[in-house]
């Protein structure tokens, strides 16, 4: 066995690419999971989000929200939309609101939008939550400014 070199492994192979295939293949595994489990995660955390009327009138409208989700609520807005007209061009009002670390498990907002409707349009307001990973819902409210 003097000088002699044993053959341990198949011509070709080396313990290093294998290794590096290896890592590559588990963070592309990872990565892989990572994108598919917001959801799946979030689907299983309690949240809920509800919006109730306090106004609806051609003059403006006054509604609140409320939201919770067991993680936290980083933001949540009131959208009002004319169900009439293409909703991402043609907003019709809104309101934004942020929270900051610890972010809230239930929030409660109350808004009121004083942009004058018209009357027999239908109209759609929602309030959004958002968690810290940036997934959302909603409830949603319907109503024909009369």
């Amino acid at each position: 066995m003097d000088g002699e070199r044993p053959l341990t492994r198949a011509i070709g192979f080396s313990p290093y690419r294998a290794g590096s295939a290896i890592v590559v293949a588990t963070l592309l595994g990872l990565l892989a999971m990572t994108a598919i489990m917001p959801t799946a995660w979030a689907a299983k955390v309690p949240t809920s989000a509800r919006i109730s009327p306090l106004s609806l009138a051609c003059t403006g409208i006054s509604v609140t929200g409320t939201g919770y989700h067991q993680q936290g609520i980083r933001s949540s807005d009131f959208t009002l939309i004319d169900t009439t007209k293409d909703p991402f061009t043609n907003l019709v009002d809104s309101k934004y609101f942020s929270y900051t670390n610890p972010f809230p498990k239930q929030v409660t907002e109350s808004w009121t939008s004083g942009v004058p409707l018209t009357p027999g349009t239908a109209y759609r307001v929602f309030f959004h939550i958002w968690d810290t990973t940036g997934q959302y819902w909603f409830a949603a409210l319907d109503f024909t400014c009369s």
